[in-house]
């Protein structure tokens, strides 16, 4: 880790232009991984799981690691568990469990709210429309893929 390469004994190397002195650090990446970890490791992040004062308060929650996850993790296991829910009852389900998952849920209440709406439904101009046909832009236009150029279309 400690050998120096000299612009002298490297001439056609491009960092012999460039450096300072004359010379430069052989293996420079591992050099800065090396100084990376070392300089963790002093200032205590670098494996700081191990340190056993940190389990005194009680168990380290599983959530603590954003790479696996965190606040978003759940309602996304729900919605890949639940694969092929409309966008509706998506939303209505990721609703329902973030309120579970509230301070204090009272299902029961919500449950006949929810009860009552569907029983009085209110009435939409939207609601007339069929919800299977495309809608305007959701539909495939002839002449997207037949043109009077060739380029850049090369479907005909």
């Amino acid at each position: 880790m400690k050998q120096n390469t000299y612009a002298k004994d490297n001439p056609d190397d491009p960092r012999a232009a460039t450096s300072r002195g004359g010379w430069w650090w052989t293996h420079l990446p591992l050099r800065r991984a090396y100084f990376r970890l070392e300089r963790l490791f002093k200032d205590g992040t670098l494996f700081c799981f191990l340190d056993p004062e940190l389990t005194i308060p009680g168990p380290v929650p599983r959530d603590s690691n954003r790479l696996e996850g965190g606040l978003n993790a759940a309602p996304e296991r729900m919605l890949v568990n639940h694969r092929g829910l409309p966008e509706a009852h998506m939303r209505r389900a990721c609703e329902w469990h973030c309120y579970m998952n509230s301070a204090k849920p009272d299902p029961a209440r919500i449950l006949k709210q929810h009860d009552q709406d569907t029983k009085n439904p209110t009435v939409n101009d939207d609601d007339n429309e069929p919800t299977s046909q495309p809608t305007l832009g959701t539909g495939i236009d002839w002449n997207e893929f037949h043109t009077n150029t060739r380029y850049p279309n090369t479907t005909d």
